[in-house]
């Protein structure tokens, strides 16, 4: 399973899930929505998804490094890492994972477990 860049709206998760199970992409994206108001992890589980699958086409991918950055980081260094890798604020990762924590009741386990997988930042 890999994630469709050429069809995708955000990170391509749906379009390749889609894809690989030979299904229509907007009943992905449906039940991403439907799983993000109901059951409140959609977005956190999008979010880790588009982290961990590979892209179909990965070439802009080549100096692609998840990476702990405890320098910059708070805590353990998770959403500085994530930040740092996707090239955007950190801010906005941490403000994704307090949504996720305080009003979806889903993010600390999953920030736990990165922080257990993911290697530290080189110094």
């Amino acid at each position: 399973m890999k994630r469709d860049k050429k069809n995708a709206v955000l990170g391509g998760v749906c379009a390749g899930i889609a894809k690989s199970l030979g299904m229509p992409t907007l009943l992905i994206r449906l039940a991403f929505i439907f799983g993000t108001l109901w059951l409140g992890g959609g977005v956190l589980i999008y979010l880790i998804l588009w982290l961990l699958m590979p892209v179909e086409d990965a070439s802009f991918l080549e100096n692609f490094k998840l990476e702990r950055d405890e320098q910059n980081g708070l805590i353990g260094g998770v959403c500085a890492g994530i930040a740092n890798s996707l090239g955007i604020n950190v801010m906005v990762i941490r403000l994704l994972w307090v949504i996720a924590v305080f009003y979806f009741g889903f993010g600390l386990i999953p920030y736990v477990i990165l922080w257990i997988l993911m290697p530290k930042k080189a110094v």
